[in-house]
């Protein structure tokens, strides 16, 4: 008996690991797909800033 609520505590135990590491798996994974968005959007600028930059020059010269 005492072995099976040892047994019984240690599964209860386990799900809740696991449960917490999901949520916090997937609050991580939510902030990193957030960041790389903004990342992903200021290169885009960036890079389209560069272009017009250049298309310009190349006008200019």
């Amino acid at each position: 008996m005492h072995s099976q609520f040892i047994f019984t505590g240690v599964i209860f135990v386990g799900w809740l690991a696991v449960c917490a590491l999901l949520i916090l798996f997937l609050r991580d994974m939510r902030l990193a797909w957030r960041l790389a968005e903004t990342l992903r959007r200021r290169q885009d600028r960036t890079r389209s800033g560069a272009k017009w930059k250049g298309e310009s020059f190349d006008a200019n010269r």
